[in-house]
Protein backbone atom coordinates (compact mmCIF):
# COMPACT_ATOMS: atom_id res chain seq x y z
CA UNK A 1 0.00 0.00 0.00
CA UNK A 2 1.52 3.62 -1.05
CA UNK A 3 0.83 5.78 2.16
CA UNK A 4 1.85 8.86 0.50
CA UNK A 5 -0.67 11.30 -0.53
CA UNK A 6 -0.63 14.28 -3.43
CA UNK A 7 -1.74 17.52 -2.46
CA UNK A 8 -2.37 20.76 -3.59
CA UNK A 9 -2.46 23.40 -1.07
CA UNK A 10 -3.83 27.11 -2.55
CA UNK A 11 -1.83 30.10 -2.15
CA UNK A 12 -3.45 32.39 0.32
CA UNK A 13 -0.97 34.88 0.07
CA UNK A 14 0.01 35.06 3.43
CA UNK A 15 3.51 35.93 4.78
CA UNK A 16 5.60 33.25 5.94
CA UNK A 17 6.69 32.57 10.07
CA UNK A 18 10.23 31.38 10.30
CA UNK A 19 11.08 28.01 8.92
CA UNK A 20 13.49 25.46 10.33
CA UNK A 21 14.76 24.50 6.90
CA UNK A 22 18.31 24.95 7.32
CA UNK A 23 18.76 25.78 3.93
CA UNK A 24 15.67 27.66 3.20
CA UNK A 25 12.40 26.74 1.54
CA UNK A 26 12.83 26.53 -2.68
CA UNK A 27 10.34 29.22 -4.19
CA UNK A 28 8.06 27.03 -5.30
CA UNK A 29 7.32 25.80 -1.21
CA UNK A 30 6.95 29.36 -0.64
CA UNK A 31 4.06 29.82 -2.20
CA UNK A 32 2.48 27.04 0.01
CA UNK A 33 4.44 26.64 3.57
CA UNK A 34 3.19 30.17 4.26
CA UNK A 35 -0.22 28.53 4.19
CA UNK A 36 0.18 25.77 5.83
CA UNK A 37 1.90 28.52 8.69
CA UNK A 38 -1.40 30.65 8.88
CA UNK A 39 -4.24 28.16 8.13
CA UNK A 40 -5.17 25.79 11.12
CA UNK A 41 -7.71 23.73 9.31
CA UNK A 42 -5.03 23.12 6.10
CA UNK A 43 -2.04 22.12 9.09
CA UNK A 44 -4.70 19.88 10.67
CA UNK A 45 -5.50 18.32 7.78
CA UNK A 46 -1.97 17.80 6.65
CA UNK A 47 -0.29 16.22 9.63
CA UNK A 48 -3.19 13.73 9.86
CA UNK A 49 -1.27 12.02 6.56
CA UNK A 50 1.61 9.74 7.11
CA UNK A 51 3.60 11.36 3.73
CA UNK A 52 2.61 13.73 1.33
CA UNK A 53 4.03 15.77 -1.37
CA UNK A 54 2.90 19.14 -2.81
CA UNK A 55 1.32 19.00 -6.81
CA UNK A 56 0.96 21.79 -8.76
CA UNK A 57 -1.14 21.97 -12.07
CA UNK A 58 0.33 23.06 -15.36
CA UNK A 59 -1.23 25.71 -17.39
CA UNK A 60 -1.87 22.93 -20.15
CA UNK A 61 -4.24 21.09 -17.11
CA UNK A 62 -1.66 18.41 -16.37
CA UNK A 63 -0.50 17.79 -12.60
CA UNK A 64 2.97 18.64 -11.84
CA UNK A 65 4.92 16.55 -9.41
CA UNK A 66 6.66 18.79 -6.87
CA UNK A 67 10.22 18.68 -7.21
CA UNK A 68 10.99 19.84 -3.49
CA UNK A 69 9.88 17.66 -0.74
CA UNK A 70 8.36 14.79 0.58
CA UNK A 71 6.58 15.16 4.32
CA UNK A 72 6.29 12.95 7.00
CA UNK A 73 4.25 13.38 10.27
CA UNK A 74 5.53 13.09 13.25
CA UNK A 75 3.22 10.41 14.26
CA UNK A 76 5.54 8.17 11.32
CA UNK A 77 8.62 9.87 12.11
CA UNK A 78 8.13 8.66 16.20
CA UNK A 79 7.25 5.17 14.38
CA UNK A 80 10.14 4.85 12.37
CA UNK A 81 12.30 5.46 14.85
CA UNK A 82 10.33 2.99 17.21
CA UNK A 83 11.26 0.48 14.91
CA UNK A 84 14.92 1.00 15.28
CA UNK A 85 14.49 1.97 11.49
CA UNK A 86 17.96 4.42 10.48
CA UNK A 87 18.75 6.11 7.22
CA UNK A 88 16.60 8.81 7.93
CA UNK A 89 17.51 11.60 10.15
CA UNK A 90 15.51 14.70 11.18
CA UNK A 91 18.48 17.23 10.18
CA UNK A 92 21.16 16.66 7.45
CA UNK A 93 25.12 17.92 7.74
CA UNK A 94 26.57 19.28 4.89
CA UNK A 95 30.01 20.14 4.64
CA UNK A 96 29.67 20.02 8.34
CA UNK A 97 26.80 22.97 8.57
CA UNK A 98 23.11 22.12 9.38
CA UNK A 99 21.00 21.23 5.97
CA UNK A 100 17.81 20.52 5.15
CA UNK A 101 14.89 18.95 7.10
CA UNK A 102 13.30 16.18 7.03
CA UNK A 103 9.70 17.83 6.93
CA UNK A 104 7.51 16.70 9.47
CA UNK A 105 4.49 18.37 10.48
Amino acid sequence: MNMRRFIMIENLQKAPKKVDFGMGPTSREMAYIPTIQNDLNTRRQIEMLPMWQHIEVAENGYFLLGEDALYLNAQLMAKLKKAGITGITEYTEYLGKAGETVGHA
